[in-house]
């Protein structure tokens, strides 16, 4: 984990958590738990947004809330994109081309936060990860 502790979570760990999943392991729970501030990114709104509406991903949420906001009611911070997010991408290396986790890993990465997630992939991008199978 980063030097302030705060997280990052990629959009699988942001639906995981909302859907108690059992793919989340316990050990990162504790972690998301234990953060002092975690952060979910518009650009993982953006992206449960784009999937939903091209039937790749079905998310029914309790009381018809949105995302954002079964986000905010688990105590997680919701992060715009800033232009120098978006800037940021030009400074990773081309090993990855997904451009959510490109965005992801540039947010993470000039912020000094630590990005959670599966995906082993990221860690080309030069981001402090979390979790990370088979890295």
């Amino acid at each position: 984990m980063s030097d302030s502790g705060t997280l990052l979570l990629d959009t699988h760990v942001a639906l995981w958590w909302l859907l108690a999943a059992p793919e989340l392991p316990p050990a990162t729970q504790r972690a998301i738990s234990a953060a002092p501030s975690v952060h979910v990114s518009a650009v993982t709104t953006w992206e449960v947004a784009i999937k939903r509406a091209i039937g790749r991903l079905t998310l029914v949420l309790p009381d018809a809330v949105s995302f954002p906001e079964a986000c905010r009611g688990h105590g997680f911070t919701l992060t715009d994109v800033t232009h120098a997010d978006a800037e940021a991408v030009a400074a990773l290396p081309p090993a990855r081309r997904d451009p959510f986790d490109r965005l992801l890993a540039a947010t993470a990465r000039r912020r000094g936060w630590t990005l959670v997630t599966r995906d082993p992939a990221i860690v080309a991008l030069g981001v402090a990860t979390l979790w990370c199978e088979g890295a």
